[in-house]
């Protein structure tokens, strides 16, 4: 070894010869007189899941803040009834229970299906007049009916 003198041959021999320490950094940390802190750990963790995915309507229908959602069964029901572009909604009492009522009409409010097929009719104002008669947002059971449909609540969304 160039540049080394004879000193440092015999440094480099002496740590070559010494066998790892098999302490771990706690217990060297405590032969030497150092108390080592560890921080506080987490507590009381809660952890979020996510939504998932939501189950399709199919024979239901959804009312939310914005509009009304319909499920395909329910669409094809509106659509053999008079070909029901335009549907005009009701709040109704049925067995102790505030059910909406949707019928065909052509004056009514006008149903849209988007990109990816979903079907809607409604608006935020429509909905307030809904919520004003005592109707919760949520998933509404669809039954068929004379003339129209009537959608009894599943779950509430409030």
């Amino acid at each position: 070894m160039k540049g080394i003198k004879a000193g440092d041959r015999r440094l480099l021999a002496t740590v070559a010869d010494m066998e790892p320490d098999p302490r771990n950094f706690e217990e060297q940390m405590r032969d030497l007189g150092v108390e080592v802190k560890k921080p506080d750990g987490l507590k009381n963790i809660n952890w979020i899941t996510t939504r998932g995915r939501a189950a399709p309507l199919t024979n239901k229908i959804s009312i939310n803040k914005n509009s009304i959602s319909f499920g395909k069964e329910t669409v094809k029901y509106l659509n053999e009834e008079n070909n029901g572009d335009k549907l005009q909604f009701g709040v109704a009492e049925y067995q102790d229970k505030k059910v909406l009522v949707i019928k065909t009409n052509k004056s009514g409010y006008k149903k849209v299906q988007n990109k990816r097929g979903y079907v809607r009719a409604g608006s935020p104002a429509l909905i307030k007049m809904i919520q004003a008669q005592g109707l919760p947002l949520g998933i509404f059971r669809v039954k068929k009916a004379k003339g129209g449909i009537v959608c009894i609540p599943e779950r509430n969304m409030q």
